[in-house]
């Protein structure tokens, strides 16, 4: 297995956070040009799909930037997880643990399992970045 894990602390309440990544609406605020397709219940697909500003999808090495999952741990603003069956753009699974640290603040950890560790290594600094945007967001 080939890992990431990438801890932030937010200062937002846990239910802002859950709602911030749970939410398709929300999270194309956060991350506009992120499209999420999901009834967000656990066992029911989940795609993620990035957009360039024309409107066409992103390409990264030939491949286009469609995440394909399946939700398998949905536990309100506990955890979150998908399995990508056919590793999506090289990832196998996500997990997302949020815990409160206090009535304003959450700490997230996502954790990515890849396929190869340069596949880990090139998601680690989007997902920081990525992760950053969530937190400006939710701190404004």
């Amino acid at each position: 297995m080939f890992i990431n894990k990438l801890t932030i602390t937010i200062k937002a309440p846990v239910s802002d956070v859950w709602y911030a990544l749970t939410d398709a609406k929300i999270v194309s605020q956060w991350l506009p040009s992120v499209k999420v397709v999901s009834d967000w219940e656990a066992g029911s697909t989940i795609t993620y799909t990035c957009y360039n500003e024309d409107g066409t999808i992103m390409e990264w090495e030939g491949a286009q930037m469609i995440w394909e999952g399946v939700i398998n741990t949905l536990d309100v603003n506990e955890e979150f997880s998908c399995d990508y069956p056919y590793a999506s753009a090289g990832l196998i699974r996500e997990d997302y643990i949020f815990e409160s640290i206090d009535d304003s603040t959450t700490q997230l950890t996502q954790i990515q399992e890849a396929i190869s560790q340069e596949v880990a290594d090139n998601y680690k600094e989007g997902t920081e970045a990525s992760l950053e945007m969530l937190k400006d967001y939710l701190e404004e």
